[in-house]
């Protein structure tokens, strides 16, 4: 007599490299609809405010030192940690009915695994949640939230070998 084992169906495991995917396409929609956002408003007579361009990050600092705040956005969370020793390449904010933009570029000379590892660290230390931390590739994307502020930080290796930290937050615009 011969017995028959029933098989389970294979299910292939595809969640993580799905998930990874889902990531880095989000990742890329964000940027283009902060781009297509900022290029809108611009052509629409609405307030934006490029930043200052290459100011440093003292070495070892870690959070805005208080007499360099001007180069940053006005409404920069002045608790968000900054990456020491990086330079502020470029800033922009937006502000729409109910939330303001800002979107900040710093490039650093550190491995972007090094600054990733930073910012794990660092924003639960100053209250920040962290919800999800992604990698793809060498490039890690981490979103955040504290209070009224969301956002997500992207680290890549960029040009001639410097990592690049792009800083997008969503604060919401509270009427009194």
């Amino acid at each position: 007599m011969t017995t028959k084992t029933k098989q389970e169906p294979k299910v292939p495991k595809k969640a993580p490299k799905m998930i990874l995917l889902l990531s880095a396409v989000l990742f890329v929609g964000i940027i283009v609809g902060v781009g297509a956002k900022l290029a809108y408003d611009s052509l629409a007579g609405q307030k934006i405010s490029p930043g200052r361009e290459s100011q440093t990050t003292p070495k070892g600092q870690g959070e805005i030192p208080s007499g360099d705040t001007n180069t940053l956005p006005a409404n920069f969370p002045k608790d968000f940690p900054l990456y020491p020793d990086s330079s502020l390449k470029t800033s922009w904010t937006t502000q729409g009915e109910l939330k303001e933009g800002i979107s900040v570029l710093w490039e650093s000379g550190d491995a972007p695994q090094v600054v990733r590892d930073f910012y794990k660290q660092k924003l639960p230390e100053l209250g920040w949640s962290v919800n999800s931390s992604f990698e793809s590739e060498g490039s890690y994307t981490i979103s955040f939230e504290k209070e009224i502020t969301d956002g997500f930080i992207g680290i890549t290796l960029g040009e001639a070998g410097l990592t690049q930290i792009s800083v997008t937050l969503g604060i919401e615009i509270i009427s009194i």
